[in-house]
């Protein structure tokens, strides 16, 4: 019995001294990306991350910022296969993992003078891209599901427990158009408006929510919703193109009926 509780603790001891290398032969490729682009690493890490791959870099020469990428990582961190991370070098960056984050393969991360934080428990499903030049923060226990994408330029803020399916799309900005077609859409001056999904909060499969909305706490969003900015009460099923409060839900309506009821709305 001795010798295999001394067995189990050499095999504890040496998969944590694997999971450190690989963070650190990681960490150090990614420095030294930085710095060829003139940026350096500011690294908080409490644990090193279990990596099922390594995370792929992709380091750009431009931004505005201080020149640095801080990487913040709690205990209990996942990365799946072939995860990207994108970093603006010229910006100043801000990647936070908290504890128990789990991102999941083919996701794409990318930092354009901005801020991703991931709070305690919440995971990124598969084909996901998380895109900020401003702040993207998402609270605790909340799950984002296959082929979400959130573009944030300038702030995009999911409360704890928000349930999000697939195909989502998040996106707080827009190019304005005056319809002369004298300029390229894509060279128009960007419109932005922060977007806040509540607590408790479920989106059902290809909702989109636009730039301005701001959704209370224990709403559902059907699936195909389109919202176009302005306020959603809590507590309400949400529905539409235009989307708008179809109806209020009963207080002993469970959250698997409510998520139900958003999917067959759409």
């Amino acid at each position: 019995m001795g010798s295999l509780r001394l067995w189990n603790a050499v095999k504890g001891r040496l998969w944590w001294l694997a999971r450190l290398v690989r963070f650190r032969i990681w960490t150090t490729r990614l420095s030294r990306a930085l710095r060829r682009n003139g940026a350096r690493l500011i690294l908080d890490v409490a644990y090193p991350p279990q990596f099922e791959g390594l995370p792929v870099l992709r380091i750009v020469g431009v931004g505005e910022g201080d020149a640095t990428l801080t990487l913040r990582i709690g205990h209990g961190v996942v990365l799946g296969r072939l995860v990207e991370l994108e970093v603006w070098a010229g910006g100043t960056n801000v990647l936070e993992l908290e504890d128990d984050v789990h991102v999941l393969s083919f996701t794409r991360l990318k930092l354009r003078s901005g801020r991703i934080r991931l709070g305690s428990g919440s995971h990124i499903r598969e084909f996901c891209m998380l895109k900020s030049g401003g702040d993207l923060d998402i609270g605790r226990d909340v799950e984002v599901s296959y082929g979400t994408t959130m573009h944030c330029h300038e702030r995009i803020e999911l409360a704890d427990w928000v349930g999000i399916t697939d195909r989502v799309t998040i996106v707080d900005s827009e190019h304005t158009l005056d319809g002369t077609g004298h300029d390229h859409f894509f060279h128009r001056p960007v419109r932005a408006d922060p977007v806040v999904i509540g607590r408790n909060t479920f989106l059902a499969s290809n909702s989109v929510i636009a730039a301005g909305s701001r959704v209370g706490p224990n709403a559902a969003v059907a699936a195909g919703a389109v919202l176009t900015g302005g306020e959603y009460p809590g507590g309400w099923l949400i529905a539409g193109v235009p989307a708008r409060p179809y109806k209020e839900l009963s207080a002993s309506e469970d959250r698997e009926t409510a998520a139900s009821a958003a999917q067959r709305a759409g």
